[in-house]
């Protein structure tokens, strides 16, 4: 467990390593013979007591491939910042016991927790990874306001490289700005996350 209570997490996750899809032998794959060796490599690690993963996005054919490949077993294309969830979202989320986010809170704010929130039916936990890029304090403020307590993980965890040094530059000075020091990690190269758990 971390500092406040977080639990810290490996870097990586049933045998998964970012070289299994930065590797010239992965580059070759089309995206149906990459989509065929993610199915028999997940199922294979699927425990047999796993949980329904249900996944919004604003992208199509990533929600497509993640339930091809079971990584969710039910996907929704829809804006939760703009539009309220459909009857088929709202049914699925009565069901829900965790919300989770990686990395993408940078588009997100208080509205779609909200919205979430209420197609539930009551305030649901939290788990994001938020990039230190970026100020989630909003986001908290507005969970706290359904009943949650938000913990904050010491720990930090590598999303991506950058893809240039303009984009490392600008996230080395946000970081900075928001009090982080980025020695390490984002001037080593990657933009890192931190867990905020909300329960």
């Amino acid at each position: 467990m971390g500092t406040t209570g977080v639990p810290d997490l490996p870097l990586t996750r049933g045998g998964v390593r970012p070289t299994r899809y930065t590797s010239p032998k992965a580059a070759e794959l089309t995206t149906s013979e990459l989509a065929s060796r993610e199915s028999e490599f997940y199922a294979a690690r699927r425990r047999t007591d796993a949980v329904r993963a249900v996944g919004t996005d604003l992208s199509g054919p990533a929600l497509e491939y993640a339930v091809a490949v079971g990584l969710l077993d039910e996907g929704h294309r829809v804006d939760l910042e703009a539009e309220e969830p459909g009857e088929r979202l709202r049914r699925s989320a009565a069901g829900a016991g965790l919300i989770t986010v990686t990395g993408g809170t940078s588009f997100l704010t208080g509205r779609t927790f909200a919205r979430l929130f209420t197609a539930a039916g009551r305030p649901v936990p939290v788990a994001a990874f938020v990039l230190r890029t970026h100020d989630y304090r909003p986001i908290s403020r507005c969970l706290e306001s359904y009943g949650l307590a938000v913990e904050r993980s010491a720990a930090t965890w590598p999303q991506r490289h950058f893809t240039d040094a303009a984009e490392q530059r600008r996230a080395v000075a946000t970081v900075t700005a928001l009090g982080e020091d980025p020695a390490g990690k984002e001037s080593a190269g990657y933009f890192h996350t931190r867990l905020h758990l909300a329960r």
